[in-house]
């Protein structure tokens, strides 16, 4: 949940996953090993962030003309913001300068819409 101050109202609801290959944890050295010279292409991990509007919809017609009335940029660009605030969270938690801020460019998809509440979270939308 992403609040403006601590005990107000949220304003999203932030939900990363990691989609794709799963991630491999290397500890030690590994013994080589011979490859093909030509090996396949490897599915790779995505992080997934879903930013969900806090503030509900009252029901399905006033969903559809909000999605239809809606300035996508706009919206996107709010979306940018609250995600990066949670990295700057993280990098203060974690003490991780490195991570960076997340901008338009770096998104492999970017979906406006609206469903009910897990399926969203999930990346699912009913429209």
């Amino acid at each position: 949940m992403l609040r403006p101050h601590a005990g107000e109202d949220a304003t999203h609801v932030i939900v990363l996953s990691t989609v794709g290959a799963p991630q491999k944890r290397f500890l030690g050295r590994r013994k080589a090993r011979s490859v093909d010279p030509l090996p396949s292409v490897a599915t790779v991990p995505v992080t997934r962030a879903t930013i969900i509007d806090a503030v509900a919809l009252s029901d399905e017609s006033s969903a559809d003309r909000w999605l239809d009335d809606i300035d996508g940029e706009t919206l996107i660009a709010g979306a940018l913001t609250a995600l990066n605030r949670v990295v700057g969270a993280y990098r203060i938690a974690a003490a991780q300068d490195g991570a960076r801020d997340v901008t338009r460019p770096q998104a492999l998809v970017v979906r406006v819409g609206w469903g009910a509440g897990e399926e969203v979270a999930d990346g699912r939308h009913r429209a």
